[in-house]
């Protein structure tokens, strides 16, 4: 922010990073060229930023929608990245392990249409997850002497 030439972190189509509290370690999303309907999207990891990244988790485009705010968030420890994936009508939250990339789904709002509606974040202390929930349904109705 003092100044000095641009640098190149990467040049692999990253997108949506978080800063290890180390401040050495990137993760971030990559989509993948779109084959049909979606793009899946790969969560990665490197260390140092600029060095050669590591896949750690791939998330089918069907967990992800483009009004969803997938942003992978990283916990004050750097052992979880948060995010939101649906499950069918349903947005939940889902934990990445930084280590071994393994999901871990932490709600489950059953089949009520519950959608996460901004980015999530984390306590500073680690022990909890803040998200703005939003609940819908929706009807299909008839609508009697409507004129255009």
């Amino acid at each position: 922010m003092a100044g000095g030439p641009p640098v190149v972190v990467r040049d692999d189509r990253a997108a949506s990073p978080a800063i290890g509290p180390d401040g050495e370690t990137l993760y971030y999303l990559i989509q993948l060229p779109v084959v049909t309907g979606g793009s899946d999207v790969e969560i990665r990891v490197a260390k140092p930023e600029s060095a050669p990244s590591r896949l750690l988790a791939r998330i089918p485009a069907t967990r992800t929608a483009p009004w969803l705010a997938f942003q992978p968030v990283i916990s004050p420890d750097g052992r979880w990245l948060v995010l939101g994936l649906l499950d069918e009508a349903v947005t939940n939250l889902w934990a990445v392990s930084t280590s071994t990339g393994q999901l871990r789904q932490l709600t489950d709002f059953g089949q009520q249409p519950t959608f996460i509606t901004r980015r999530v974040s984390w306590s500073s202390d680690g022990r909890f997850i803040f998200a703005a929930v939003g609940q819908g349904d929706s009807d299909v109705v008839f609508l009697d002497g409507v004129k255009p």
